[in-house]
């Protein structure tokens, strides 16, 4: 890839994940200040906010004749559209605070199999990884420049609209990505991609797809939440965790991307899932075992940490990088990927709520640690990295 194209879509992807920096860490917080919502209403807002999570699969096909880099322009409209509806007119309407978070849902999972596409294009074979790793890390610099905007917000404007400013700033650096998608020329990946694709040799690939969508959103949806409810963490406080993970994710990028070229999916995919399950017992358990205030201390750990694991899978894309048999499998493979991880995605949410609130979030988190043993068997059977073929 020419110099000039990489520098737009390094652009591209910084600006898209500092519109994810602002938008995630101050989701939880907005819901639980403007809507008083319940833990298991928490729960249930998952489905519609992950649903274009399931359908990008459909969104990437309808849209397969379009240049990688214009379906990464339309992500960003997505995004600049919902954000400026949800700071100027929705207010306090529930159905239109739903209404926005699917749009907003919508172009941030479009432009996930836009950026990995591009990224394990631009790479060499044996270097995928590496490269993954570097783009990811810069795009964590990006995620916490829009953590370090709603921190800076949450201290300067006060009341429920402090999240009007930040919808507003998320939606500029949602612009500029687009804008910066709209000046990539990728030749090499103009022709018309696969508009489905759902082959038997990707098959483990879909299995950790699912399994890696309900672990992941145990943590994204009830993660925060226990920091907020039970520890009664304000916005602020929870940008400036998010802000520390994405610090320690900079540099932890580069090391898991180099890692999982040197020692290969298998190994890398297992750690992540024995470190996850303590991590997972850490989170439910820290009060049970500890003071409140070193519980508080664990429970931040954890997040933390993670964070980190989110790095590793990385590991995933590089071994259907290795699979594929040109770009358009790869988009496509991708893009179902990601469709499957949101199965999961939608449905566990809203059961991890009812199982809270009916037995306390302790148990949350213990299933999620058996959820771990389940990923770890799974990825046991990942093929050693010299067995796969590329």
């Amino acid at each position: 890839m020419e110099k000039k194209n990489f520098f737009w879509f390094l652009t591209a992807a910084f600006c898209l994940m500092a519109t994810v920096g602002c938008w995630d860490p101050s989701l939880s917080n907005y819901l639980n200040d403007v809507f008083k919502i319940s833990d298991s209403q928490r729960g249930f807002l998952e489905f519609p906010r992950e649903f274009p999570g399931f359908m990008v699969v459909v969104m990437t096909g309808l849209l397969a004749a379009l240049p990688v880099a214009r379906v990464g322009v339309i992500a960003s409209l997505l995004c600049v559209l919902g954000l400026v509806s949800l700071a100027t007119f929705v207010g306090k309407s529930y159905p239109g605070m739903i209404a926005m978070m699917v749009l907003i849902s919508s172009g941030v999972h479009l432009n996930m199999p836009v950026v990995s596409t591009i990224t394990l294009n631009s790479a060499g074979e044996g270097k995928r990884g590496r490269r993954l790793g570097q783009v990811e890390s810069l795009t964590t610099v990006g995620f916490l420049l829009g953590a370090g905007v709603v921190w800076l917000i949450s201290h300067i404007v006060h009341g429920d609209s402090r999240f009007n400013v930040i919808f507003f700033c998320a939606a500029g650096f949602a612009a500029l990505g687009g804008f910066c998608y709209s000046r990539l020329n990728l030749p090499d990946l103009h022709q018309k991609r696969a508009r489905l694709v759902l082959k038997r040799k990707f098959n483990l690939y879909y299995w950790l797809e699912f399994l890696f969508g309900a672990r992941k959103q145990v943590f994204l949806t009830f993660g925060p939440w226990v920091l907020i409810t039970v520890y009664g963490l304000e916005v602020s406080s929870i940008a400036k965790l998010y802000m520390v993970s994405s610090l320690v994710g900079v540099g932890f990028k580069l090391i898991a991307g180099r890692a999982v070229d040197r020692f290969g999916e298998r190994n890398v995919l297992t750690a992540d899932a024995i470190v996850l399950i303590i991590v997972c017992l850490g989170y439910g358990y820290a009060r049970t075992i500890f003071s409140e205030t070193v519980a508080f201390y664990v429970a931040a750990t954890c997040f933390v940490v993670d964070h980190m694991l989110f790095s590793l899978s990385q590991a995933r894309s590089v071994y259907v990088s290795r699979l594929a048999d040109n770009p358009s499998e790869l988009s496509g493979t991708l893009s179902m990927g990601i469709s499957i991880n949101h199965i999961s995605s939608m449905l566990i949410p809203a059961c991890a709520g009812l199982i809270w609130e009916m037995f306390g979030y302790e148990k949350v988190f213990l299933l999620a640690a058996g959820l771990a043993v389940i990923i770890g068997c799974f990825t046991m059977t990942l093929p050693a990295k010299r067995h796969v073929e590329a």
